[in-house]
């Protein structure tokens, strides 16, 4: 989610490949959870200790995956390339 709010149109294009109901099924059940929830139009963290627990785990299991480099490219192609920077990991530089 990049560690803010997105509109759900973009949260469905980071996603990854997945049909409309196999990320609203996701979706339910992070929201169930406690972890997700909509707010004005767009999906973010229930809690800041949530998403900063999220991404603590993220950076230690995937710092490398393709949805962290399918968010960098989003980023950069449409209209956020200051962002697309922090999304992206370190060593995908070395590549």
């Amino acid at each position: 989610m990049a560690g803010r709010a997105l509109s759900i149109d973009d949260a469905r294009r980071r996603a990854g490949p997945c049909d409309d109901a196999e990320f609203d099924a996701a979706f339910e059940v992070a929201s169930d959870a406690g972890l997700l929830q909509i707010v004005d139009g767009a999906i973010d963290f229930r809690h800041a200790l949530v998403r900063d627990a999220y991404y603590a785990d993220l950076a230690q299991l995937q710092t490398d995956s393709a949805a962290t480099l399918a968010a960098a490219r989003d980023l950069g192609e449409n209209g956020e390339p200051e962002l697309a920077g922090e999304a992206a990991p370190a060593s995908a530089d070395r590549r």
